[in-house]
């Protein structure tokens, strides 16, 4: 199936159940926009714009799905029709996927911070700021723990609930978005 968009789609879409058996796969692209196609026939079903590129694929909660873009929002849009639902100010380029807890997104971000948002209300609910380092990777979430690598050449841990460093990891190299699996969890 293909996908015409006005510039390139980079990494995996997201796919989805939805209404009457179908299976929708969104999709972000350089074209500052999300894709909703139908999986069966790649049929457009809505598309959403933003503001800049999105690199993070789509995650889904609730209905909804959220994404981070180069305009600095976390987007919460919905599933069913396209609809912006909000768009928090993050304050710097999200270039990874949102993980998501219930309400809660979390998201690396350029300006070298990791977030935790409330989807729901609208709200941030900590910060994380270890070095002057880019977060580009995409986090994982445990029951009490955030996991992600950094361009510091570190993985940070976070309290989950705090957003309190609990450590860090030396690695050999720069971590970019998607090395961590959003769905991992970690024991």
């Amino acid at each position: 199936m293909e996908v015409p968009t006005d510039d390139k789609i980079l990494g995996a879409a997201t796919a989805v159940p939805a209404r009457r058996q179908r299976v929708v796969d969104c999709c972000r692209s350089y074209d500052n926009k999300v894709h909703c196609v139908d999986a069966s026939n790649g049929k457009e079903v809505w598309t959403y714009e933003t503001d800049n590129y999105i690199n993070g694929s789509p995650s889904v909660s609730g209905g909804n799905i959220i994404f981070g873009g180069c305009d600095g929002m976390l987007h919460v849009v919905s599933l069913a029709n396209g609809k912006k639902i909000r768009s928090m100010e993050i304050g710097n380029y999200i270039a990874g996927t949102a993980a998501l807890d219930g309400d809660l997104a979390y998201v690396g971000h350029y300006g070298n911070e990791v977030v935790c948002a409330n989807i729901r209300t609208g709200k941030v609910i900590w910060t994380y700021r270890n070095r002057q380092f880019p977060y580009f990777s995409s986090p994982s979430v445990t029951p009490d723990r955030v996991v992600l690598g950094g361009r510091d050449k570190q993985v940070h841990c976070i309290n989950r609930q705090t957003g309190k460093g609990i450590w860090t990891f030396r690695t050999r190299a720069k971590w970019i978005a998607h090395r961590l699996p959003v769905t991992a969890r970690l024991l």
